[in-house]
């Protein structure tokens, strides 16, 4: 029997398990998601890179596998950029981790049509190091050559190289706390300045504090970088791993996805039954607010919205399991501490999404969300601090039928969550006594029945090559 947990319109594999998002890059009018994949199974093994594209970021087709692990090992996460740029046949290249039990080292790969079939090349691994971590290389162009950013255990390094298979060491940059461990770094320049985005582990422990993405905003002098911030997490929901951004997005925009699930519990969610397990996060557009990394749902996002319901603080006419939430709520005469929103609710189940006046603090709760058992470390809430300006709380949600995202005060706050409800568990209920909600609308999102792509128009075809994927929503 189905679990009713397959997302409507967040990425999910057609089959078997996903973890980090890897080779991000737009090209010739698709964004091409790869990312760590098991075709045959719905827990970790020998990686390989699944491989969708999307002309919109919300519609996902899938394409063949892109890398297979092979005698050198497991093909462990890393990043895509595009080497020449031109017409639709300009070469990609895919930088990433090949990983065994005995090491990780540095590899690449090329695709000459359009990223449909990759070619690894025959002299890898391009860089190693005398380490055990050593690995999620991410490589940009910075001036006239290529630089990589790499995990290499308790510190991230940037390498240099002028064509992408000869790399020189240009300086390390060590972990917040001496026993944590990088992974996926992403360095970019965003409204110019630096930001450098990173996942960290501790040895020994998925739970701990440490797991979880974080970043920093610096400079960046072509070497070195400098932060000019405290490290800051990147969510203050649990679900959010591996974040990372698009190479080569159109019109200077900086687009990050996360794997969205946690290492303690990701092996066990319901959703095995199906013959599935994993997905990514809606994709987000990012942007800087002084010191702050802002967070906001890419605006393509917007295009699954069907028709819009209204509701105030007295009634929402509203049942459903996927769709987005927009709410503006003056609080300036609540007269309790909590106000915000009850989600999926039905059968004793309730995810809670609140904001608390007294300890100035957002909250998402799921310790009563539905299946919250399978895993001691799944139930709970989390937090953030919040400075509500000028008595208007603005939420922005979007539920689908595994997960609840909020992004809070125009993008200040982002809290990623899954959740396994109920099948029946479709209410939405306000609190918040005295509060008034002064703009409030659902808009449903459906399962959409194709992408849309034209094989003969979107730069995807090579010759005789053509793939005919699957949707997946």
């Amino acid at each position: 029997m189905s679990s009713n947990y397959r997302p409507v319109y967040h990425f999910s594999p057609q089959r078997g398990w996903i973890n980090d998002p890897n080779g991000l890059v737009y090209f010739n009018g698709l964004w091409h998601l790869f990312y760590q994949h098991m075709p045959s199974e719905t827990h970790w093994g020998p990686m390989h890179w699944g491989h969708a594209v999307s002309r919109d970021l919300t519609h996902w087709e899938h394409w063949p596998i892109a890398l297979y692990p092979d005698q050198m090992g497991g093909i462990f996460s890393g990043s895509a950029a595009v080497v020449s740029q031109g017409d639709e046949h300009s070469e990609l290249v895919a930088c990433f981790t090949h990983a065994s039990e005995i090491s990780q080292v540095q590899s690449v790969a090329f695709s000459h049509d359009g990223g449909l079939t990759w070619e690894k090349y025959e002299g890898n691994p391009v860089l190693t190091l005398d380490r055990p971590e050593f690995r999620d290389p991410k490589i940009f162009r910075h001036g006239n050559r290529w630089l990589m950013v790499v995990a290499a255990g308790f510190e991230a390094q940037i390498y240099a190289s002028s064509d992408l298979l000869h790399w020189t060491l240009l300086s390390g940059f060590p972990a917040p706390k001496s026993d944590w461990v990088w992974e996926c770094p992403d360095l970019f320049e965003l409204d110019g300045r630096w930001v450098l985005i990173a996942s960290f582990i501790r040895p020994g422990s998925a739970v701990d504090d440490g797991h979880g993405s974080y970043y920093w905003i610096g400079d960046f002098d072509g070497a070195h970088f400098t932060p000019e911030t405290d490290i800051l997490p990147l969510t203050f929901g649990p679900d959010d791993y591996a974040a990372v951004s698009w190479s080569n997005a159109p019109d200077e925009r900086r687009v990050i996805i996360g794997w969205m699930s946690k290492w303690a519990y990701a092996a066990t969610t319901p959703t095995a039954d199906d013959g599935w397990r994993g997905a990514m996060t809606l994709p987000r557009d990012l942007s800087l607010r002084g010191d702050h990394l802002i967070q906001n749902p890419s605006p393509e996002v917007f295009e699954r919205r069907g028709e819009g319901v209204t509701f105030d603080e007295n009634r929402i006419p509203f049942e459903g399991d996927a769709y987005e939430l927009e709410a503006e709520i003056d609080i300036s005469k609540l007269t309790q501490t909590q106000v915000g929103f009850r989600l999926r609710v039905g059968n004793g189940e309730a995810t809670r999404v609140f904001y608390d006046t007294i300890q100035r603090e957002m909250f998402i709760d799921r310790s009563q969300s539905g299946h919250v058992t399978f895993h001691s470390a799944f139930s709970g809430r989390f937090h953030d601090p919040l400075e509500v300006e000028g008595d208007v709380l603005k939420l922005r949600i979007f539920v689908d039928r595994c997960s609840i995202e909020a992004f809070v005060q125009d993008g200040e706050l982002y809290g990623p969550m899954l959740v396994f409800p109920s099948l029946n568990s479709q209410k939405t209920e306000f609190f918040g006594q005295g509060a008034r909600i002064t703009k409030g609308v659902i808009y449903p999102y459906k399962a959409e029945s194709k992408m849309g792509l034209d094989q003969n128009s979107h730069g995807w075809a090579n010759g005789n090559l053509h793939y005919n994927g699957a949707l997946s929503h």
